[in-house]
């Protein structure tokens, strides 16, 4: 009988727990409410737009991680328990996703009238002309 898990394979599996532990405990945010807003994040995604899958993976992480850490935040201010923190960051990763997808999607219309904005300022210096 084959072996279930390779050597690798398990190795590789305990690195990548080891890194995200490090980088959770790094952050600040217990695993309850990243828990939590990946189950809202997880909701929140059948409202966002379709988008590609590396992009679609990027606003998923960023959302339950963002998520996480303003649920933990919030609760922290305003002095609430651990239920409420989790709760926020489950309302947070709910409502953020398809609030987060929409902007990400707007950043190139965004920057291209910004530039446009400048252009119309600053247009005429740096020309030679005074």
């Amino acid at each position: 009988m084959p072996e279930p898990i390779t050597t690798t394979t398990g190795a590789t599996a305990a690195l990548g727990a080891g890194v995200a532990a490090v980088f959770v405990a790094w952050v600040g945010v217990h695993p309850q409410p990243i828990f939590w807003a990946l189950w809202g994040a997880t909701f929140g995604m059948s409202l966002a737009a379709k988008s590609g899958p590396i992009r679609a993976i990027a606003v998923f992480c960023a959302v339950v991680m963002s998520s996480a850490l303003l649920g933990t935040w919030t609760a922290e201010q305003m002095g609430w328990s651990t239920t409420a923190r989790n709760v926020w960051s489950l309302l947070f990763a709910l409502c953020f996703h398809p609030l987060f997808n929409a902007v990400v999607a707007n950043v190139p219309l965004f920057v291209e009238r910004v530039a446009a904005g400048w252009a119309a300022i600053f247009g005429s210096r740096g020309n030679g002309q005074q």
